[in-house]
C-alpha cells in the first residue's frame, strides 16, 4: 500500500453498515455486487418478486 491514500485513486468507493470505508483489491467489484448480491437477497429472503435486478446496486456502491 502507498505510503499516502487518496479517494481519486479509486474506482468505486464502499462503506460497510459501519460507515467503515473499505479498500478492496479486486478487478471488478461493481459486477462482483451486482450478480452476486441480488441472487443472495432474492433467493433467501423474502424480497418483493419480481426481483429488479437494476435497483440492487442503490445504497451499495457509490
Amino acid at each position: 500500500m502507498s505510503e499516502h491514500f487518496s479517494l481519486s485513486d479509486c474506482d468505486v468507493i464502499g462503506f460497510d453498515l459501519d460507515h467503515t470505508l473499505c479498500r478492496y483489491h479486486l478487478k471488478e467489484p461493481p459486477g462482483l455486487s451486482m450478480t452476486v448480491l441480488p441472487g443472495i437477497l432474492w433467493n433467501t429472503r423474502t424480497m418483493i418478486k419480481p426481483a429488479d435486478f437494476d435497483s440492487c446496486h442503490m445504497g451499495f456502491l457509490f
